[in-house]
């Protein structure tokens, strides 16, 4: 057997996703500069729209790749307006895709449409699923992840299981039934009371970071693809029918291996339906888990004062 062979083959490198729009910076700086501080040396990936450039200059400091979406909506060549995928157009791009739909070879096309007309948190996972389906093997963990409200304590994949495809809970009151305003009206919306009223007892999870090994995050990001393709209301062209279909795709079981992880279990703690008191408790040194050991993530950091000074970082 030759030398070569008996030298290992280098690891997969680690992704993290994100995408952002009509930002400056001053507003996301905590995500780059959290994550530069800790031992992350994989790959970071922003899709972007509506970001001046400026704000890009900043964010490829930080060694991002950037990747541009198109613009949002249509130019109206008479009068130079660009008109975004809402109300009137909106029901125009569901007839439209109502007749193509059913047919295979006009999914590159539906795409395309939904990608120029969907609320940029749902056009995130088309954009991520079509990246992925082009780096086959390149990648080990991949991290989805919001951006705005995301701060590091430490490499996002550090104590993670490789095999494990994973989802991070809300607190541990957050079920259905008792978010009437969000998620059980984005749920209705979508898939109507009667089938919402099966799982007005489920816990919910957030679907603004999901980690896991690349195979298994394409097999998620082709399921909410496809969800979030098939949506027959207008909510694609708005906010919250991403969480909608990632909590239907978690209750059905509908992804294998997709799991919900606790708040304070190692990797990641989405604190917005936290009580302030929890968090408090938390605080030392950082945020911490139940073990002790420092949160790796932090979402939502921004409700809770406490969070808020551990992101107070030069920018």
């Amino acid at each position: 057997m030759g030398a070569g062979f008996d030298q290992a083959m280098p690891s997969p490198r680690n992704l993290i996703i994100g995408a952002i729009e009509g930002y400056q910076f001053p507003a996301i700086s905590q995500f780059f500069t959290t994550l530069r501080r800790t031992s992350f040396d994989g790959d970071l990936v922003i899709f972007h729209r509506n970001i001046d450039e400026p704000a890009l200059a900043r964010i490829r400091e930080f060694g991002a790749t950037l990747i541009p979406l198109p613009p949002r909506g249509i130019r109206n060549p008479f009068t130079g307006r660009r008109h975004s995928g809402a109300a009137a157009l909106g029901r125009i791009l569901q007839v439209i895709t109502a007749i193509i739909r059913p047919f295979p070879f006009t999914r590159t096309l539906h795409m395309a449409l939904a990608a120029r007309f969907f609320h940029i948190a749902n056009g995130r996972f088309l954009a991520a699923y079509d990246f992925l389906r082009k780096h086959p093997g390149e990648y080990g963990q991949v991290l989805i992840t919001d951006v705005r409200d995301v701060i590091f304590q430490a490499d996002p994949f550090a104590g993670a299981d490789p095999t494990e495809l994973c989802t991070f809970y809300e607190a541990a009151d957050c079920i259905v039934r008792r978010h009437d305003i969000f998620y059980r009206r984005w749920l209705e919306a979508e898939y109507g009371e009667i089938e919402t009223s099966r799982w007005l007892d489920n816990r919910l999870a957030c679907c603004g970071l999901t980690m896991g090994p690349a195979q298994a995050m394409l097999a998620y990001l082709e399921a909410m693809t496809n969800e979030l393709l098939a949506s027959r209301t207008l909510e694609p062209y708005h906010f919250g029918l991403d969480s909608a279909v990632h909590n239907r795709l978690l209750f059905l079981n509908a992804v294998p291996g997709l799991k919900a992880r606790e708040i304070f279990d190692r990797l990641v703690a989405t604190l917005g339906t936290v009580s302030s008191e929890t968090v408090s408790r938390h605080i030392q040194n950082g945020l911490r888990n139940d073990d002790g050991t420092l949160v790796n993530v932090i979402h939502q950091y921004d409700r809770h004062d406490c969070c808020r000074q551990l992101a107070a970082v030069d920018s």
